[in-house]
């Protein structure tokens, strides 16, 4: 991907009230979909029986909420691994980890042996004022609650696709980079699984204008070629 020639220095305070005016305020960083989280499955096909399918859940943002990859996901792990695979999406658009934190039992609903998570996007973004701190202590929150409630589910923090632009990315988000690269320590600390797809969203072949046309949010079509394989490849077989 190309990178940013040039990185605005913003305060903190000055760059959250300048994205302020120019954004419009609410509860949501990024307008919401279509909600997704847990009123019903998103698979590839009808459930099979629960003794022999593996069944994932994604929790996260917009950028599991939109475009309704969880089938894709579902068939391509399902002709990996030779067995089935249900991929259920818990995902709002604007969410952060305080979100997901209240999203546990409808997770769990779904008795996951995989859960998948991301929330760095929209904790980074200023207008949650979700500080680094807050964000890694949700985070291991969240975690212990699953492990809790369902010992054996194996988790994994997910990156996603990048922010560009001097909005979407600088000014909103001056601090992304952190947020991700929590990720990887949290990873360790906590001994879950880490699925990294930054590096992916470097290649030449990734044009932000075409594949991230809104500065934040990726196509279908990108998000097919470059998340969902990304995803099969780092899941270990079950």
């Amino acid at each position: 991907m190309r990178t940013e020639t040039c990185r605005p220095v913003l305060g903190t305070g000055f760059a959250l009230s300048l994205a302020l005016m120019i954004l419009p305020q609410g509860g949501a960083a990024d307008p919401a979909p279509p909600a997704a989280s847990g009123s019903g499955p998103v698979a590839a096909e009808a459930p099979p029986p629960r003794g022999d399918a593996v069944r994932i859940v994604t929790l996260g943002t917009s950028l599991t909420a939109r475009h309704g990859w969880q089938p894709d996901l579902a068939a391509r792990l399902q002709a990996a691994w030779g067995r089935p695979v249900t991929v259920h999406a818990v995902a709002r658009g604007g969410a952060g980890s305080r979100w997901g934190l209240g999203q546990v039992a409808a997770v769990l609903a779904h008795d996951p042996d995989i859960v998948l998570i991301e929330f760095a996007a929209n904790d980074a973004d200023l207008r949650r004022r979700t500080g680094l701190s807050e964000s890694r202590d949700n985070h291991v929150r969240l975690i212990a609650a699953i492990r809790e409630r369902r010992p054996g589910t194996r988790i994994h923090l997910m990156t996603m696709s990048p922010q560009h632009g001097l909005v979407r990315r600088w000014i909103l988000r001056p601090f992304m980079d952190a947020y991700s690269d929590q990720y990887a320590a949290l990873s360790r600390e906590a001994g879950v699984g880490l699925i990294d797809v930054r590096p992916l969203w470097r290649e030449d072949s990734v044009d932000p204008g075409r594949d991230i046309p809104d500065g934040a949010h990726p196509t279908r079509a990108a998000t097919l070629r470059i998340t969902v394989p990304a995803i099969v490849r780092a899941l270990p077989r079950p």
